[in-house]
């Protein structure tokens, strides 16, 4: 969470000696709040039925509470200590530490809950705790833990969890271009491709277009 604050006039230290200064960094903090967030915080919105498992964890964390990403980003701020009041969490600094989905839910009256035509789908993201951290070491137990928690995963879902065994041909940094076809690669080891989807995305004003989405689950 510190990082030492280098500077070019100071004697050179042991590489195990603690600084006499050093700066925060504030996406770390906000990091390690998240953690703290989703393991001392309780949701307080049911959420829907989910299509991520409910089982725990290989860690012991239990997996089933769903957080609203407002609720979430409420808990999680609070979490933050004092670093600067134009700091924000960002969703991305989750990547990692849990996984998302989106879901359609009923906002409709209770008289329209059988009228199709009259019901009212609200989509919602939601966020379900679980840290890289917690999984096995070895590429083929972490998929098996994987794939007890989500049946089916995207090259991109999967690679904050994958990444570590295929980084940058061991440079110790995440490359995307390169490296994700690596994740992919890993994944076709021990996993196989299930179908290929279509998603909507949207793009400026027009209608979207059509995005090919591979997809893999446990062999």
């Amino acid at each position: 969470l510190l990082r030492r604050d280098d500077d070019d006039d100071a004697p050179a230290m042991n590489g195990d000696a603690i600084p006499d200064r050093g700066r925060l960094v504030p996406d770390e903090v906000a990091r390690l709040a998240a953690h703290h967030a989703f393991l001392r915080g309780t949701p307080k919105k049911k959420a829907p039925s989910s299509s991520l498992s409910s089982s725990s964890s290989s860690s012991g964390t239990n997996n089933a509470l769903l957080w609203d990403e407002d609720e979430l980003a409420e808990a999680w701020s609070m979490r933050l200590p004092s670093m600067s009041s134009r700091y924000e969490p960002r969703m991305e600094l989750l990547r990692g530490i849990a996984l998302s989905e989106i879901t359609n839910d009923d906002v409709s009256g209770a008289d329209a809950k059988d009228d199709d035509a009259r019901r009212t789908l609200v989509r919602r993201r939601r966020w379900r705790y679980f840290p890289e951290e917690g999984l096995p070491p070895i590429p083929s137990a972490r998929m098996r833990a994987m794939f007890a928690v989500r049946t089916a995963w995207t090259v991109g879902e999967a690679a904050p969890y994958l990444e570590k065994f295929v980084e940058a041909g061991g440079k110790g940094r995440w490359d995307k271009g390169g490296s994700e076809s690596l994740v992919a690669e890993l994944l076709g080891r021990h996993a196989r491709v299930m179908r290929i989807t279509t998603e909507k995305k949207k793009r400026g004003g027009d209608g979207g277009m059509d995005v090919a989405v591979v997809k893999y689950v446990a062999i």
